[in-house]
């Protein structure tokens, strides 16, 4: 946990488990320190970008004209008539959007690694110090998406009425824009500030209906008594996890005995275990892929939900109290 890299979401698994693991007053006096050691190491660093940090991949070039020719193809194949304008447009799109992720990734491998000369001599390769890139990896500042616009391409720009516009924007901010991209772009940039201001009174609607509809929800009883519940799995995306089974497990109650993948004799977790730090870790250890755990969704509770399908108050560390308002 501590011989890391203390990045966003890593210091916020360290306060959360010296707090589970030593109480308030010491993870105060803590993340106090922590905090000036932050301030005194950032003035140290230094750190500010500069034009050279945005790197543009010597790919990109030929990534483009790869698609550009994918992008002629189906304008052929449209005037042949063997698609519809519908399936072109969809094509073109999709087209530019896998276009615009290949550039992102070739721009990314760019700035995160740096070549360096070992005391031997030897070429290494080793976590880039480039400060754009050390402002987004460690979650202070910015996201890939953003540098993305700095130093590979725009991408596909979308018009006010949320139609996208076919031709993306080639060039990144590091480049320059020409008239026609900068006019593409605008659309955007009008519909983003005018969605702002229409937005806000939206979200303060749902706030209130949300708080009319969830006022009865209050814990009335410790345990319901079910046997039902919502089956965990890990959350993967484009062959990815995003989220792993013990962060959506973590603090829920488990509804039937866990067993290791291919041992049906002794479980590793009982029925009604609350899992914990250490619990979640023994079931990543022994590969278990899903998990049944309560949920309020499923709660018989007569009224509100019982402290057993709401699981651990987050706050205090320990499951909920009654009459606590969820």
């Amino acid at each position: 946990l501590v011989n890391t890299e203390l990045t966003k979401k890593n210091i916020s698994r360290l306060i959360n488990a010296c707090y589970r693991l030593l109480g308030l007053k010491e993870t105060v006096v803590f993340a106090d320190k922590l905090m000036y050691m932050g301030f005194h190491y950032a003035t140290r660093a230094g750190i500010s970008i500069g034009i050279d940090d945005m790197k543009i991949p010597d790919a990109k070039k030929g990534i483009l004209e790869s698609a550009e020719k994918e992008v002629v193809e189906i304008q052929e194949q449209f005037q042949s008539g063997l698609v519809t304008a519908g399936e072109r447009y969809n094509k073109v799109v999709d087209i530019w959007s896998r276009t615009n992720e290949l550039v992102a990734k070739a721009m990314m491998d760019v700035i995160g690694i740096d070549k360096v000369k070992t005391a031997k001599g030897e070429d290494v390769n080793q976590k880039s110090m480039n400060s754009l890139y050390i402002m987004a990896d460690s979650g202070a500042r910015g996201s890939a998406a953003q540098i993305r616009q700095l130093a590979g391409m725009r991408g596909l720009m979308a018009r006010p009425d949320g139609s996208i516009i076919e031709t993306p924007i080639k060039a990144n901010f590091r480049e320059g824009l020409d008239v026609l991209q900068y006019f593409n772009s605008t659309h955007g940039a009008r519909k983003g500030l005018a969605d702002t201001a229409l937005k806000t009174a939206n979200s303060g609607y749902l706030t209130r209906r949300l708080v009319d509809v969830a006022q009865d929800v209050v814990v009335t009883a410790v345990d319901c008594g079910t046997h039902n519940g919502l089956t965990m799995t890990a959350i993967v995306e484009g062959g990815d996890v995003v989220e792993p089974l013990r962060d959506r497990v973590l603090g829920r109650v488990v509804a039937e005995d866990v067993f290791a993948p291919g041992d049906k004799e002794d479980p590793i977790v009982t029925r009604g275990t609350l899992l914990d730090e250490k619990i979640v870790e023994q079931l990543e250890a022994d590969g278990v892929q899903s998990v049944l755990v309560r949920s309020p969704i499923t709660c018989e509770a007569t009224f509100g939900v019982c402290g057993l399908c709401y699981g651990r108050d987050l706050a205090r560390g320990h499951i909920v109290n009654i009459g606590e308002a969820v």
